[in-house]
């Protein structure tokens, strides 16, 4: 079977667009990726890939539960110092319709010379995230309110887009 130049040309064209999809946006060169410069989308909560059931509770013996789940989120460090942190959650059972929340952090942050990054939030204090010297990945771990109430560890990993 001969293969026409012009059906090479679209096979070949074709495969290009195709494989362009998978292509990341982040930096390519040490020096970029020695900077936390950029946005960076939540990939786990605890391990597991979000979307992810992180809570449920039985509201009563044998009756309905009460769910709660990471969505997504994002963090983005600008060149002038500043951060936008987002975290997107819900909880479904009943009368809860699952509707997505949204909470939205921002503050100013600064590099630190133990592969940390240091967090000041607009409303007070501060926190170190965690990275390595090519900055792939940022890691926050945090203490969160459970459905029960009690406060749970949780291990928050964005990867750089």
């Amino acid at each position: 079977m001969r293969i026409s130049p012009m059906l090479a040309t679209v096979v070949v064209a074709t495969t290009l667009v195709a494989c362009a999809g998978d292509a990341g946006t982040a930096p390519t060169d040490d020096a970029a990726l020695r900077s936390p410069v950029g946005t960076f989308t939540l990939s786990t909560v605890n391990g597991t890939t979000v979307p992810m059931l992180w809570d449920q509770m039985e509201l009563w013996k044998g009756g309905p539960m009460l769910k709660a789940y990471w969505n997504g989120g994002s963090v983005q460090f600008r060149p002038d110092s500043t951060f936008t942190v987002v975290f997107r959650h819900s909880i479904t059972g009943p009368n809860l319709p699952g509707n997505v929340q949204q909470d939205t952090h921002t503050g100013t942050w600064r590099l630190m010379p133990d592969a940390r990054i240091e967090l000041r939030p607009t409303g007070g204090g501060v926190q170190y995230w965690l990275t390595t010297d090519l900055i792939y990945t940022v890691t926050h771990t945090a203490s969160v309110p459970s459905i029960n109430g009690k406060d749970e560890t949780v291990v928050f990993v964005f990867l750089r887009q």
